[in-house]
């Protein structure tokens, strides 16, 4: 039986990198969800760890094969059907922190600035960092106020709208008015 390794949510030891989409084809091949940037860099890893129980135990995956054509596709060891592929829909695609490339000063993984407190300069407090998406042009942080729930769009343009950011001290100073 494979190993299970249980993970350390406070220290991130796992950080979600996909999801497994819908069949592709009828020989086990499955649909890829990439969380990386580029998608296909989630090729680059020959071991995935999926949910064994649920998030705090993860069961590592032989990845036969990877090929990109629109989209990431993949075979997983032992998954030779349609039907067995389909068992895998939805489920997470993580790999041990340590397997993620080094970044260079003023980079971050997503994952680190969720939660993050949020002030402006005068250090009032804003919120907490939501969740990021892409737009093309620039990424987006969305803030949560916490004490009424709404949540503001923010730019994340670094030396910019965002003043810094202390992985350390769990804060971002962000110089935005809301218009």
């Amino acid at each position: 039986m494979d190993e299970v390794i249980e993970a350390d949510v406070t220290e991130n030891l796992m950080i979600t990198i996909g999801s497994i989409g819908a069949p592709f084809g009828v020989r086990g091949w499955v649909h890829v969800n990439s969380f990386t940037s580029p998608a296909e860099n989630i090729a680059h890893y020959d071991t995935w760890y999926l949910p064994a129980h649920h998030l705090q135990n993860w069961q590592p995956v032989q990845v036969l094969s990877k090929r990109h054509h629109q989209s990431v596709v993949a075979q997983i060891n032992g998954c030779t059907d349609r039907d067995a592929a389909a068992l895998w829909r939805g489920k997470l695609i993580a790999v041990p922190r340590i397997m993620l490339p080094k970044l260079a000063e003023n980079e971050y993984y997503w994952t680190d600035l969720v939660g993050l407190k949020v002030t402006n300069p005068e250090g009032e407090h804003i919120g907490e960092v939501d969740h990021l998406y892409e737009t093309g042009a620039n990424d987006v942080i969305v803030i949560k106020n916490l004490s009424d729930g709404t949540k503001q769009h923010v730019p994340f343009l670094l030396n910019d709208v965002v003043v810094s950011v202390s992985l350390e001290a769990k804060c971002m100073v962000i110089d935005w008015v809301e218009a």
